[in-house]
């Protein structure tokens, strides 16, 4: 962290003011991909410190940073900053990783106030991040009805109709942690605890707010017994989530052979052409072949996993001699690296980098270790990976901590930055 980024971190207006006068840079970036003295100032909340390095010349639609002084500001609801930003020219619809523009952080974290600036501006509502999304989208996503309908009217009708699915799953959602609750049950394969569950009011079919019912994870996760299990039980093989994808589609996209083939007959004629167009990509895909070449059995993964876990190095050693492999990945596709950057420790993280841990690897999800590390804002962590890791997964790992900070696992709205 540079003396400039300490005197903007601490508010410091006049210490910055005779810093610029003893002409410190405000566009400086570290190789760990540190912001501009304007994108730190801004996500900050420090209106008068915007002010003074505008006034001195900052630029606001710099490329040199990680995070967009516009695009933080309104994420951060910082309606000030984001006035004088525009005045001084800010593209409105400059884009972070991800394809997230301002007006979309606006209507995600529910700040009305910057939503109604942006499209005063001239934003444009129209536009979709990489996951398809737009403003409406994430404004119904997260339960903001009152931005959703300043939105509705100036969107297209297919963002309209996949917002309306949206609120549609929200409304029929159970509570998440009553949905864990039978997902943990299924992921650990534990048959009496989910005839327990459905006993006292679960329901095979309910969902997480994006749709998600436990027969998607089965499926995706490969528990050809447990998913005909779930099925027995009146699971809906037609089920459609929020990214109107099925069960048969979870099982294409990770290569489940045999829970797909069990699938495929159960599954509408209508449905099935996405997950066999999914399938037969990732049969043609080299990098699968080498992915699902590297799986072992839960038991064997999480035998090594304990081991890391409870920084047991002469145990790692033990187990990497008779036949383990840093590098061998569970069902899901996660190597042991991926779990560790979500929660071990700094040191066991960068022990499993030198015993030859790839930073680069992904899994199911198309994941990479940093996007664990940003999701359960391990910061330290994120530092080491984030110039290890293949610039390609860095707009997954952006998505990844903004669903953390919405999950709460990321202190909000303080900055969240590699510094």
């Amino acid at each position: 962290m540079s003396d400039l980024d300490e005197l903007i971190e601490a508010g410091n207006l006049e210490g910055i003011r005779s810093a610029l006068d003893a002409g410190v840079s405000m566009d400086g970036r570290s190789p760990l991909g540190e912001d501009s003295a304007l994108a730190e100032a801004s996500t900050a909340g420090h209106v008068e410190i915007v002010r003074l390095l505008l006034e001195r010349g900052a630029k606001p639609n710099s490329r040199k940073t990680y995070d967009i002084p516009l695009v933080t500001a309104a994420r951060e609801g910082y309606l000030d900053i984001v006035d004088l930003l525009i005045h001084h020219g800010a593209k409105l619809d400059a884009r972070e990783e991800g394809y997230v523009t301002a007006l979309m952080e606006a209507a995600g974290f529910g700040h009305r106030a910057v939503v109604e600036r942006l499209l005063e501006a001239g934003a444009k509502p129209r536009l979709e991040d990489d996951d398809q999304q737009s403003a409406l989208v994430r404004a119904v996503d997260n339960g903001h009805d009152d931005i959703a309908g300043l939105l509705e009217p100036l969107s297209s009708p297919r963002q309209r109709q996949y917002a309306r699915l949206q609120k549609q799953l929200a409304e029929t959602a159970v509570p998440i942690e009553k949905w864990k609750l039978l997902d943990e049950a299924v992921r650990v394969q534990d048959f009496n605890e989910i005839k327990s569950l459905l006993s006292t009011g679960h329901d095979i079919n309910q969902t997480s707010k994006n749709g998600l019912t436990v027969l998607m994870h089965a499926a995706g996760s490969g528990q050809y017994e447990m998913v005909e299990f779930l099925l027995n039980l009146g699971a809906n093989p037609a089920h459609i989530d929020s990214g109107d994808r099925i069960p048969l589609f979870y099982a294409a996209m990770n290569g489940r052979g045999d829970v797909y083939n069990l699938l495929y007959p159960l599954t509408p004629t209508k449905l099935r052409g996405t997950s066999r167009r999914a399938r037969e990509a990732l049969i043609s895909d080299d990098r699968w072949v080498e992915f699902k070449h590297r799986e072992v059995s839960d038991y064997k993964w999480n035998e090594f996993w304990k081991a890391v876990k409870q920084q047991d190095r002469p145990a790692v050693q033990t187990l990497l001699s008779s036949g383990h492999d840093v590098n061998q990945v569970n069902a899901r596709g996660d190597t042991v690296l991926h779990r560790a950057a979500g929660e071990a420790s700094l040191e066991m993280v960068q022990y499993l980098i030198d015993l030859g841990a790839d930073p680069g690897a992904v899994n199911a999800r198309r994941d990479g270790p940093l996007s664990a590390a940003a999701f359960n804002n391990r910061r330290e962590i994120y530092k080491l990976l984030h110039p290890l890791t293949p610039e390609r997964l860095h707009p997954a790992a952006s998505r990844a901590r903004d669903s953390g900070m919405i999950a709460g696992k990321v202190p909000f709205p303080k900055h969240w930055n590699v510094d």
